[in-house]
């Protein structure tokens, strides 16, 4: 084979490989599939309000009470928030659309419903709701500071889920300790 022949085939390789790439991105989009079963219908479930609604720490936290229209969507979650907290999605229109109340921890957290599966870059709730996930996701319940959360959340130990005040999840609880 000659030197011009050799260079042809690696040229072809290369833009091989390229078309591969081209499909895969295609097919699955830049998260590679790793999401796919986040998406479709749960997008409208995709958390991105957490809203402290002003109520002392020893009130109930029930749906009923909270009047959509009423809601101040800006109130955003504090450090000494403790009462109770809208967590949910707002419409393209800017409106409150899928929402859920829940508890203030008074660390700039809200505990919300257990992570049922997780992804490459969002997480989904037993609840249905859809949360992206945090920089940091600590294992509340381990003392190890290198305890993957993704392993804890399949194998279905994970309890509850916290949220920060932008709708991402940065911690969980768990039931028992890994084996």
């Amino acid at each position: 084979m000659t030197r011009w022949q050799a260079v042809y085939r690696w040229i072809g390789a290369v833009v091989a490989l390229g078309v591969l790439v081209g499909l895969w991105y295609l097919a699955f989009g830049r998260d590679g599939g790793g999401d796919s079963s986040l998406s479709g219908e749960e997008q409208s479930r995709r958390i991105d309000v957490v809203v402290d609604l002003g109520t002392p720490a020893d009130s109930g936290c029930s749906v009923d009470s909270v009047e959509v229209g009423a809601v101040d969507l800006d109130a955003a979650l504090t450090e000494a928030s403790t009462g109770c907290v809208l967590v949910g999605s707002r419409s393209d229109d800017g409106a409150l659309g899928w929402f859920f109340v829940g508890r203030a921890t008074g660390n700039g957290t809200v505990r919300v419903p257990r992570p049922v599966e997780v992804g490459q870059t969002r997480a989904a709730l037993s609840n249905g709701a859809v949360v992206l996930l945090g920089d940091d996701v600590r294992v509340r319940c381990t003392a190890d500071p290198n305890a993957r959360y993704e392993i804890w959340i399949a194998e279905g130990l994970a309890t509850a889920g916290y949220l920060d005040p932008q709708g991402r999840l940065v911690g969980i609880d768990c039931s028992e300790s890994q084996a």
